[in-house]
């Protein structure tokens, strides 16, 4: 099963930017972003979507299976961040592989949302095993998280094989 999050108005925040170099802690504007983030997951279709996903997990390690993670982030960029005047991709349409990280722990580590309330994945981000991401200009911000949850056996190769 394929869910999916989505989480409007928000912008892609690059992990370059997330925390003060000298004491590694969060800088303000990553603070401020994960707000925004939070408040769109905390909406009632994005929890359901946890739930549910939560649900299967549980089911499949009540199995003795390995859970296994598909999953895709698109990133929706304002158009005028997006294209330059030249009509080329801008640089502040951001890297891609920046933007993944902070909403990962996000979407998937429990400690990160504990002082909000916000159900999310509560699973271990090392159980993702096949990942992408995409941006494409859009008339508003927005980032959509699709992702399925499998159970995953190791084959007589050591092959991972994924049951959906």
């Amino acid at each position: 099963m394929i869910y999916k999050l989505k989480m409007i108005g928000c912008k892609p925040f690059s992990i370059n930017n997330a925390y003060y170099k000298r004491t590694f802690t969060h800088t303000k504007a990553f603070r401020a972003w994960r707000e925004t983030i939070f408040k769109e997951l905390k909406k009632d279709y994005n929890q359901i979507v946890f739930e549910k996903a939560r649900a299967y997990i549980k089911y499949l390690e009540d199995q003795g299976k390995t859970v296994a993670v598909k999953l895709h982030i698109r990133s929706y960029i304002e158009s005028s961040y997006f294209w330059t005047l030249k009509k080329t991709i801008s640089k502040r349409s951001m890297d891609l592989s920046n933007t993944e990280k902070g909403l990962i722990d996000i979407i998937c580590n429990s400690s990160v949302n504990m002082n909000y309330n916000l159900l999310n994945l509560d699973y271990d981000d090392k159980n993702i095993v096949d990942m992408g991401s995409s941006k494409r200009p859009s008339k508003e911000w927005k980032i959509l998280v699709n992702f399925e949850i499998a159970g995953a056996i190791k084959g007589e190769n050591n092959e991972l094989i994924m049951e959906f």
